[in-house]
């Protein structure tokens, strides 16, 4: 009888106590999915700062939940401040254990590599900087770890691309595989790690971040066309103005996939666009002028509003041995015609300067050559 007694008591005791747990542990993932869903929004909505924050209260809730850990690392990394880069380093590494689903070791890597790429970029521009100023020590020290980082986001990058071999090896091609997503992206990230080894006393990494961004070029070209094919076929069966505003049913079909598109194919030609002038400078640097005269070209081939691309061409072709001062003249006219000329700014004097500095050179070159000309004949 007391037994019965007892064991009835535990069994209310445990209808009192597990009901309250159970209610915790409900508010606990609430809390936890709340966090990620802000963390997200902030995400989409480019404020890193403030997601990598949501990500860190969710993953005090749930430390080992591994999109989390992903989410929060990568919102660090866009940040692109320093201290967050490193701490995002930092997370990848040692608190994201290697995972045997392909697609999130190969998110978490490229993850990793990006950051080492992002440092790479930053101590180069902070080292090229010092030296300017003279600071030859500071700017050797940044050197060194710029070359570092550049050197162990091409080893990142390079397991991105092995896991996207051996997943197609493996027939793994379902449209959501990350890798068959990153691996453009992993040639692009070699491509500017290579720029920043590059330097007159060692070239042969400038000639692979050609071959590198050539890859992502043809691969991104091919996306273009198809995100281009499918953006027609949304004009064609549902035709509106893309300026229309829609209705919260079209938001999610005809309007919202053309604009998708074309945010996608301008992200692409960006990209692109923008670590081929990186290389145009690298190269110029060099005084490999055929070199860039060839990558500026590609640029305004890529987007014809790019001022920058004409103004490195311009100088290239001035540079050349012979010089090309007749199209010199040409690129940098074209390229003031893109200014604000209403003000009389440095940047405008610079280039009337440059202008008229290539117009007397060429009339000396064309006087030069009909001299040349009646000597021989």
């Amino acid at each position: 009888m007391v037994s019965t007694l007892v064991l009835g008591a535990l069994l209310i005791g445990c209808g009192l106590i597990f009901p309250a747990q159970t209610e915790d542990a409900d508010k606990e993932k609430v809390k936890w999915a709340e966090h990620r869903q802000r963390a997200a929004q902030y995400y989409d909505g480019g404020d890193f700062i403030r997601a990598a924050a949501q990500y860190k209260k969710a993953l005090n809730i749930k430390p080992n939940h591994i999109m989390t850990q992903l989410g929060y690392a990568y919102s660090l990394k866009n940040t692109k401040h320093v201290p967050n880069v490193m701490l995002s380093i930092k997370v990848f590494n040692d608190e994201i254990p290697q995972q045997s689903d392909l697609n999130r070791e190969v998110k978490r890597i490229f993850g990793s590599a990006d950051c080492y790429r992002m440092l790479a970029v930053q101590f180069r521009r902070r080292a090229d900087s010092r030296e300017n100023k003279g600071l030859l020590k500071q700017a050797g020290e940044d050197r060194v770890f710029s070359a570092q980082y550049a050197n162990d986001g091409i080893v990142g990058f390079e397991r991105v691309l092995a896991i996207d071999h051996e997943m197609e090896a493996r027939q793994i091609t379902s449209p959501f595989r990350a890798s068959a997503s990153l691996a453009p992206l992993a040639h692009l990230g070699i491509g500017v790690c290579c720029i920043v080894l590059g330097d007159r006393k060692n070239q042969a990494p400038l000639d692979r971040a050609l071959e590198e961004i050539n890859v992502y070029a043809q691969t991104a070209a091919n996306a273009r066309t198809w995100w281009e094919k499918e953006r027609k076929k949304k004009i064609e069966t549902e035709p509106m103005a893309d300026a229309q505003i829609p209705s919260a049913g079209e938001a999610l079909g005809g309007v919202e996939d053309r604009r998708r598109y074309d945010e996608r194919i301008k992200s692409t030609i960006q990209k692109e666009a923008l670590v081929r002038q990186a290389l145009v400078q690298t190269y110029m640097y060099l005084e490999r002028y055929p070199d860039a005269i060839d990558q500026c070209t590609r640029v305004v081939e890529l987007d014809d509003t790019a001022p920058d691309a004409l103004y490195y061409r311009a100088r290239a072709y001035a540079l050349l041995k012979p010089p090309q001062y007749e199209r010199a003249v040409e690129d940098m006219k074209e390229y003031r015609s893109r200014q604000d000329l209403s003000r009389l700014t440095q940047k405008v004097i610079q280039i009337n300067k440059l202008i008229r500095s290539y117009e007397r050179k060429l009339h000396e070159q064309k006087k030069q050559a009909e001299a040349d000309r009646t000597t021989n004949g």
